[in-house]
């Protein structure tokens, strides 16, 4: 029932922020395109709520699939980014990505699952940031042994 429920929801979601997009090319107003931009990143979030429900009921009857695939580390960073950046521009925010060189880009794994996660905890972090910039940075963690850089007073 809960999957048959989703795909509903979910087509209506789609259909709202399809209109939306298309809405927005021929808003008139800064403002419209504003309002419609907001309408747009909400349907979002609520898509994202819906996938999360049924992720964990997934988790919980011990069917979720994790995939395992090739692709592009920076193709779901820049989907999430532009995803979010009208988000952040409705709060002046700035929304900023560092990609550190020595991170690998092709990587095997779940594409779809990283940008979910990534969507999460950015929306999250825009939504609780006051002011100033909100910044996926994405780097090597420090070997073990290393010690971190001393920092002068």
């Amino acid at each position: 029932m809960l999957a048959t429920l989703s795909r509903e929801i979910r087509a209506n979601l789609n259909g709202i922020m399809g209109s939306a997009d298309l809405l927005i090319e021929d808003a008139a107003s800064r403002l419209q395109r504003e309002h419609l931009t907001t309408l747009r990143s909400s349907a979002e979030a609520l898509h994202m709520s819906l996938n999360d429900v049924l992720d964990y009921a997934s988790i919980e009857t011990g069917r979720i699939h994790v995939a395992r695939e090739d692709y592009d580390l920076r193709q779901p960073l820049y989907e999430v980014i532009e995803q979010l950046l009208p988000l952040a521009s409705l709060k002046s925010l700035d929304l900023v990505l560092i990609l550190s060189p020595e991170v690998p880009v092709n990587l095997v794994g779940d594409r779809g699952r990283l940008r979910q996660i990534l969507l999460n905890l950015l929306s999250n972090a825009i939504t609780f940031t006051p002011s100033g910039r909100v910044v996926l940075r994405v780097e090597l963690p420090q070997r073990s042994g290393s010690t971190p850089p001393q920092s002068a007073s």
